[in-house]
């Protein structure tokens, strides 16, 4: 059972760092819960539903990893992902949401493909830094560090995109190469348009 944080934009992949700025009620005492006990807080993109708004059923639990006290009990954390989880179910609504969560497993590709998709994996995502001219040192540290497709396709997910929905759509992908395959074509046919000369 863990504590739900709903947010209509935020999404944490697993290992990103999502910093947060804490001030409501409500979340000011889920944060205090969290680092009372095991410091884990699920994090659910807000998806919006006809003419309402519902948390997103597969999510990124995370740790807060770092905490900065301001006035009025407000924070400054940083929360860092951990795994995927889907919600089983909510257990309670107040004075924040808490559910049941389980973890999910992701599916790797074949081990004799897994080289040629990690590198045209790495190379895309190179591309796309060079060419769109996004992400920051720290961040190009950590894509560095990336030894695995899923790590790679979780660094372009959490740090390179901005829409909402593809971020959800590449958090909920447990199959590895197809999330990697989404990721590619979506380089291939962004970088089109951003090169592409202009046309009246």
């Amino acid at each position: 059972m863990v504590p739900v944080f709903p947010l209509p934009n935020a999404i944490l992949f697993p290992r990103a760092r999502l910093p947060l700025y804490i001030f409501e009620a409500r979340y000011k005492q889920m944060v205090e819960d969290a680092l009372g006990s095991d410091r884990c807080i699920s994090v659910t993109l807000l998806e919006k539903r006809g003419d309402t708004s519902q948390p997103a059923e597969v999510c990124g639990l995370g740790q807060i990893t770092e905490v900065e006290r301001l006035p009025k009990d407000e924070k400054n954390i940083v929360l860092t992902g951990l795994v995927r989880v889907k919600v089983l179910k909510q257990v309670g609504t107040d004075p924040y949401i808490r559910a049941e969560v389980a973890r999910l497993t992701e599916r790797q590709p074949p081990a004799d493909r897994h080289e040629e998709i990690f590198n045209r994996m790495r190379d895309a995502v190179k591309e796309w830094l060079f060419r769109m001219r996004t992400g920051n040192i720290r961040q190009l540290a950590e894509l560095g560090g990336c030894r695995t497709t899923s790590e790679l396709c979780d660094f372009f997910g959490a740090y390179l995109l901005d829409d909402a929905s593809m971020r959800q759509k590449l958090l909920s992908e447990l199959n590895v190469a197809r999330r990697a395959a989404i990721i590619m074509d979506l380089v291939k046919t962004q970088l089109y348009r951003y090169s592409a000369p202009f046309e009246n």
